[in-house]
C-alpha cells in the first residue's frame, strides 16, 4: 500500500506488550491477563503463517518477537493449557528455524 510504514506491523508484532500482561498476572493472579495473553498469541500465530508475510521479512524482528513471546510464556506456563503451550513452543521452534535459515550477514565489530 502506498505510504504505508512497515514499522507499524513490525512494532505491534514484536509483542513487547506481552510482558506487561505477564507481570500483571503475576502480581494479581487475575485470569483476564492469562486469557488476553492466550488470545493475542493464538491470533498472531493463526494470522501469520510461518515464513509468509511482512512479519517474517526481518530476522531481527522475528528474534525480538520470539524473545518476548518466550519470556511471557515462561511466566504464564504453569497456568496454561498443555495444548496451547505446545502451539506456542511449536511457533517458537519455527521462529528459531527461520532465524537460523536467514542470518543477517555483515561485519559486526
Amino acid at each position: 500500500m502506498p505510504g504505508a510504514d512497515i514499522k507499524v506491523p513490525w512494532e505491534l508484532s514484536q509483542m513487547r506488550h506481552l510482558m506487561a500482561l505477564a507481570y500483571a498476572y503475576r502480581l494479581t493472579g487475575l485470569k483476564k491477563y492469562l486469557d488476553e495473553f492466550q488470545q493475542q498469541v493464538f491470533n498472531w500465530i493463526e494470522s501469520n503463517p510461518y515464513g509468509w508475510g511482512v512479519n517474517w521479512a526481518s530476522p531481527m524482528e522475528v528474534s525480538v518477537r520470539a524473545c518476548n513471546i518466550y519470556a511471557a510464556w515462561y511466566i504464564f506456563r504453569k497456568s496454561l493449557p498443555e495444548e496451547f503451550s505446545l502451539k506456542v513452543l511449536k511457533s517458537l521452534y519455527l521462529h528459531g528455524k527461520h532465524i537460523k535459515n536467514n542470518l543477517e550477514k555483515g561485519r559486526f565489530w
